[in-house]
């Protein structure tokens, strides 16, 4: 709820802004961004929610359980992190170079 808070006002502060001001030459790219992270954000929310579902079906592991809550948040950027690798975000890109850069160092 926080995420879908955060990217409305976002988009409101940006249409407010783009009435005032000439952002035509960036517009198609910031859209174009922020389409994938929705759609990262939309395809994570729902995978969290089958491993919810999972872990309590199958492991009998009880949905409101601390266990439950490290799982989601470790599985949901684990997950959220790859979707993002998929639709080419550069900030994952660049993480990902980052990542690949210390184990390398090691």
């Amino acid at each position: 709820a926080l995420s879908i808070a955060t990217i409305s006002e976002a988009l409101a502060l940006f249409l407010l802004l783009h009435a005032r001001l000439d952002f035509g030459f960036f517009t198609r790219g910031l859209f174009g961004s922020l389409a994938k992270t929705i759609a990262a954000t939309v395809i994570m929310a729902q995978l969290v929610f089958v491993l919810v579902i999972a872990l309590d079906r199958a492991a009998g592991i009880d949905p409101g359980s601390p266990l439950t809550l490290v799982l989601g948040v470790v599985g949901g950027g684990a997950i959220y992190f790859a979707l993002t690798l998929l639709l080419r975000q550069d900030e994952a890109e660049t993480l990902a170079m980052r990542i690949e850069g210390v184990l390398r160092r090691r």
